[in-house]
């Protein structure tokens, strides 16, 4: 069994393929790669509850003008950082 953490010579295969200048080639091996890549991450990423506690509502006043920095994110603070979604 391959190392979990290597990627295997057919995958190997198919990034390549993936970045052909031959355009169908290259649809065909990203498609590939997808599939490939599917359950993996599936497993990895998402296991469990992976939603809980991202998100947390901002109630705003009806003529509120929301404004949110777009680098929140500054070294030293990686364990603070919150993503913003407006609907």
């Amino acid at each position: 069994m391959a190392n979990r953490f290597e990627p295997t010579p057919e995958l190997t295969d198919l990034l390549v393929r993936s970045g052909s200048v031959n355009k169908a080639e290259a649809t065909v091996a990203n498609g590939e790669f997808a599939k490939a890549l599917e359950l993996p991450l599936r497993q990895g990423v998402l296991n469990g509850d992976i939603l809980d506690g991202i998100f947390e509502p901002v109630v705003l006043a009806q003529s509120a003008t929301p404004e949110f920095p777009l680098d929140f994110l500054a070294p030293g603070t990686e364990k603070d950082f919150v993503a913003y979604t407006i609907p």
